[in-house]
């Protein structure tokens, strides 16, 4: 894949960190499990250090991990042998999925969609999940919905919290959103110290894409899926113009 989601891995470059941030985040499952069977053939893209597919796995589902990010997959396998459950984890990029099998359901959270940053690579993603889905298989998904007016001026806030090695981090984020390319560039400073005292300091951006109800809708529907339910969280409610999410359940 050529645009610049294969240099947006600055955000996980701390595999722990980013399992003490999302690890606890299992919110997804009870929608998952209204949508799929037991006896399916599930691929999970962009799977992470294995928030997900482990925890599927252990409920009995046969899944399958993919993910770009080296790290992450070898923190997610390293926590399946951890939890006893086999799990074939892969190294590929979504938009060239290879593999010899399809699947009965792919999906794809944690707001992965934004990852795929120009049309050219929505496309890419969408014919390789088609390509990996059996008729009638089910394409779940989710990405933010484009609040207009969250994004229309800059957010600079601070968070701070604990980290898994008893550092105290400040960081400082600088979010603004650029409605020519509809991406919203994340830029985070992030400061350590140990008993008040000042250790060092990290900087961190990342790009994430934002796509509009209409344009998904046409998006979808131009690589031959279906949309059967829309929901505007992971708790089931509907989709509304200030919905958080974008919640897409969608039949090849």
């Amino acid at each position: 894949m050529t645009d610049l989601f294969t240099t947006n891995f600055e955000k996980y470059s701390d595999t722990a960190m980013y399992d003490q941030l999302n690890e606890h985040s299992k919110i997804e499952i009870p929608i998952l499990l209204q949508w799929i069977k037991k006896e399916n053939q599930l691929l999970e893209l962009a799977c992470g250090t294995g928030r997900l597919t482990i925890p599927l796995a252990e409920k009995g589902y046969n899944v399958t991990g993919v993910d770009l990010h080296e790290g992450m997959l070898k923190k997610a396998k390293e926590k399946a042998a951890k939890k006893e459950v086999a799990i074939p984890f892969y190294l590929q990029d979504c938009t060239q999925l290879s593999f010899p099998n399809q699947f009965e359901c792919l999906f794809m959270v944690g707001n992965s969609f934004q990852h795929f940053l120009t049309n050219q690579s929505q496309d890419a993603l969408l014919a390789s999940v088609s390509k990996h889905l059996t008729n009638n298989g089910l394409f779940i998904f989710d990405t933010r919905n484009p609040i207009l007016a969250e994004l229309s001026k800059p957010d600079h806030y601070v968070t701070e919290f604990q980290d898994y090695r008893g550092y105290d981090v400040k960081e400082h984020h600088l979010e603004t959103y650029e409605d020519g390319d509809q991406l919203l560039r994340c830029h985070t400073n992030r400061k350590y110290f140990k008993n008040g005292e000042y250790l060092h300091s990290e900087q961190d951006s990342i790009l994430l894409r934002y796509t509009y109800p209409l344009e998904m809708a046409r998006l979808l529907a131009s690589h031959g899926f279906k949309i059967e339910k829309r929901y505007g969280n992971w708790k089931g409610d509907d989709v509304s113009t200030n919905a958080p999410q974008m919640i897409f359940i969608c039949r090849k």
